[in-house]
């Protein structure tokens, strides 16, 4: 399936496709490996897309108009942007995610 590695075509055994590792994906079925996310785009294990960023970075979109897997994939440095100073960004944090320590504010949830 999708999300899987497998240089075993036609198989029927379970054991035969594995889940891709954090950060790969595989959006197609069959036999093949794991791609490489784009730098700082991330996913997941058994992920068929990177439609998040890594850890230490946070995803700058409007969660009402998020961008689509393209637009992140061509330019994934205009999406995922560096954690703020202070700032906590594990995987997959949003700007309106983002966590900031005890002491500190933010504005809203629509600034780092």
């Amino acid at each position: 399936p999708a999300g899987t590695s497998s240089n075993k075509s036609g198989s029927a055994s379970p054991d035969a496709c594995q889940p891709c590792d954090t950060n790969f994906y595989k959006p197609t079925e069959g036999a093949g490996n794991c791609i490489p996310c784009p730098f700082p785009l991330g996913a997941g294990e058994h992920s068929e897309s990177c439609i998040a960023c890594r850890g230490g970075f946070y995803l700058n979109a409007d969660a009402t108009a998020a961008p689509s897997w393209e637009d992140m994939r061509n330019q994934p440095d205009a999406f995922c942007l560096d954690c703020p100073l202070n700032g906590s960004c594990p995987f997959p944090t949003t700007l309106a995610a983002l966590v900031v320590p005890l002491h500190y504010w933010r504005d809203s949830n629509r600034t780092a």
